[in-house]
């Protein structure tokens, strides 16, 4: 079993239709072979913050998921509701001798 959790930074004026939007795909994304499950979760402390976890049979029946023409157009209906997440910091380098 594998899980996978997908963090989404929304525009605040876009999470009610995007709430709208994973109810109404939930049902086709939980038709895929080997998913057992999806769940939506919101940060309370940030409430533009959005969490998708899914329960998987194997990372292959993931992988099927993750590269078919349907995540790939998901993707797409959701790209104008997200706001540009904010770089990742990295940790400066360090040489180790």
């Amino acid at each position: 079993m594998i899980y996978r959790v997908v963090r989404l930074h929304l525009r605040p004026e876009e999470t009610a239709r995007f709430e709208a939007f994973f109810r109404e795909r939930q049902p086709q994304i939980e038709a895929f072979d080997g998913c057992y499950k999806t769940i939506l979760l919101r940060n309370t402390k940030e409430p533009d913050v959005y969490y998708t976890l899914s329960e998987w049979e194997s990372e292959a029946h993931l992988d099927r998921y993750r590269y078919s023409a349907f995540q790939r157009n998901l993707g797409l209906h959701q790209e104008p509701l997200r706001r540009k997440s904010p770089g990742l910091q990295r940790p400066a380098r360090r040489d180790v001798e």
